[in-house]
């Protein structure tokens, strides 16, 4: 597992070949917020044009690309393990939070060249990630609630619905020690780098390792 100061994230050197081209993609992973001493907004995950943030005002998660889109809900949430997937379908940006009701909203996103990445160099926040996963597709809710698994969560490869794992793009466990590279367990060659990233130690929600973002210790 690993400690990243707030002033660093986890990147993938190259845009999503999906979000670039505005095709459907999805991401998903399990998140503990522990929420910052200010109360700017944050953003976990970035995808494109698109990232999964906080809307801290609101006690929300939410989709931004310069404004807010699909978001829910996560009020009491901070603290604990939560299971979030967010994506695009070809029409709309979609959100769901532990295997619940897909919120969606129509979106055109735009073919933003950023780099895949966890975290912002700027976001003052400290959370812990595990099991970050990308398809380039579109999740169904069936599979999203199957993949909650009601709290549990699965691990790759995903099972017994064998039709969730076609179309995954990447699959980090997040388990690595001692580290700066995450790598993708899919085989497909798309690891994460931690950029000046310090390693440390942390709990987990699923396996032997997690990733921690944030104000580290």
């Amino acid at each position: 597992a690993a400690v990243i100061e707030y002033t660093n994230y986890l990147e993938y050197t190259a845009n999503h070949p999906y979000a670039v081209i505005d095709l459907p993609w999805t991401v998903s992973a399990w998140i503990k917020v522990d929420w910052p001493a200010v109360g700017a907004d944050s953003g976990l995950i970035s995808v494109g044009s698109a990232s999964l943030g906080i809307d801290y005002s609101n006690d929300e998660l939410v989709i931004y690309d310069g404004t807010y889109k699909a978001r829910t809900s996560i009020a009491g949430l901070d603290g604990t393990w939560i299971f979030v997937v967010f994506g695009y379908d070809g029409t709309n940006a979609f959100l769901s939070v532990n295997g619940a009701e897909r919120t969606t909203e129509a979106w055109t996103p735009g073919s933003y060249a950023m780099n895949w990445r966890v975290a912002r160099a700027e976001a003052l926040i400290l959370f812990h990630i595990d099991q970050l996963t990308t398809w380039d597709r579109a999740l169904s809710a069936y599979e999203i609630s199957s993949l909650y698994k009601g709290g549990a969560g699965q691990a790759y490869p995903f099972q017994p619905l064998i039709a969730i794992n076609e179309g995954i793009w990447a699959y980090w466990k997040m388990d690595e020690s001692g580290s700066v590279t995450r790598l993708d367990a899919t085989g497909n060659g798309n690891d994460l780098d931690s950029i000046t990233g310090t390693v440390g130690s942390a709990g987990v929600k699923i396996g032997s390792g997690m990733f921690q973002v944030g104000t580290g210790s």
